[in-house]
């Protein structure tokens, strides 16, 4: 089953602005989401590794880990930080990118449940206050409709003979 035949658009990408007041080039952010946001997986991956290390329960590290993994096309290692913090938190934002995780990888069913949970997750917004998180929680609400469209058609498609 190939997105096309599922009848599933191409995930759109949340890119998010340039980040004000991010330290200067050559300098590295100590925060996970600053780096992101400025485009450096790598270095949010080390970051929200390090944070993982001091607290494994961090439901936002687990979110940033999450996020990394997906940018740097490691979708299996951005399902199990994802699941981590879509079970800690319930957040919309965990449970949108497991389920485009499930989907790179063919996850069909998996990926239309977890994008199933995305409207009805009761976590808390993404924190904090910097480009990424702002710009994420700004597009709620046409991810809601993404993800309600790609479960309804990623359904569709796992139920046929």
């Amino acid at each position: 089953v190939t997105h096309a035949s599922a009848g599933v658009p191409e995930a759109t990408s949340v890119a998010p602005a340039e980040v004000p007041g991010r330290a200067a080039e050559g300098t590295a952010s100590e925060d996970p989401a600053e780096a992101l946001a400025a485009g450096d997986a790598e270095r949010a991956g080390g970051l929200a590794a390090e944070l993982l290390a001091a607290d494994p329960t961090d439901e936002v590290a687990h979110l940033l880990a999450g996020l990394a993994a997906h940018a740097r096309g490691d979708h299996a290692a951005a399902i199990v930080s994802l699941r981590a913090a879509a079970c800690l938190g319930d957040g919309w934002l965990a449970w949108f990118y497991l389920g485009l995780a499930r989907e790179r990888l063919g996850r069909w069913s998996a990926a239309a449940r977890a994008f199933r949970q995305v409207a009805h997750a009761r976590g808390p917004a993404p924190p904090g206050d910097g480009a990424l998180w702002t710009e994420l929680r700004a597009a709620r609400p046409a991810l809601i409709e993404l993800a309600h469209r790609r479960a309804s058609a990623l359904s569709r498609d796992t139920e046929k003979p």
